[in-house]
């Protein structure tokens, strides 16, 4: 399946982190209360190869579907920098799925290829309002170290 092909047949729309989404799964909480997980489709492409780096309070589990592979950028609470890859070739060391733990920054960024389509569940579920965005100044001076690895999370080429 190509890029618009998926787009369609997802009902994608644009997600304001970057890429393209759905949510197609919610687990109630019995109470009525933060759902107990959400599950989305999200979409990389050569348009959109980015989502901004964020942190919640929930965990979340990625999983990969097809295209090619995704670098996943993450900083923990001790502020250390990793990347890891979300792909289907587990020979080269990249991963079917990742978890990331809650108050982890995570960014994504698809390197090459037109496309990466993976599937996201957060657990508890996902909240807007739960959502911090990173602040690509503050992290520029903070992370001066690993801003080249990073400022394409932000946007920024070279």
């Amino acid at each position: 399946m190509g890029v618009d092909q998926i787009i369609d047949h997802y009902a994608l729309q644009p997600n304001p982190f970057g890429g393209w989404f759905k949510q197609n799964y919610v687990a109630q909480s019995p109470d009525g209360g933060r759902p107990l997980a959400t599950v989305i489709y999200y979409l990389l492409t050569q348009d959109g190869p980015s989502c901004i780096p964020h942190r919640s309070g929930a965990e979340s589990i990625h999983y990969f579907h097809m295209g090619s592979p995704i670098t996943v950028l993450t900083i923990d609470a001790k502020e250390k920098v990793q990347l890891q890859q979300l792909g289907s070739d587990v020979g080269a060391g990249q991963q079917l799925q990742l978890v990331v733990p809650p108050g982890t920054w995570k960014g994504l960024h698809l390197e090459s290829g037109s496309h990466a389509f993976i599937s996201e569940a957060v657990v508890p579920g996902f909240l807007p309002e739960d959502t911090e965005l990173a602040d690509a100044t503050n992290f520029r001076s903070r992370f001066s170290s690993n801003w080249a690895q990073m400022r394409h999370y932000f946007g920024e080429k070279g």
